[in-house]
């Protein structure tokens, strides 16, 4: 006997996809906007002062 797998046919998105997914991106967007900046300075700090040879 041969085990048949079901055959999914891709379907298009529909406008609602594309409101969700929309939704979504403005979502994470907000909650990146909320992180910036984060707490923690970066490990490296371009420092300013001149360099004595």
């Amino acid at each position: 006997m041969s085990a048949s797998t079901p055959q999914s046919t891709p379907r298009h998105p529909t406008p609602e996809d594309e409101a969700f997914r929309q939704a979504c991106e403005r979502l994470i967007d907000e909650e990146l906007d909320e992180s910036f900046p984060a707490s923690d300075p970066p490990s490296w700090v371009q420092g300013t002062a001149p360099v004595h040879h």
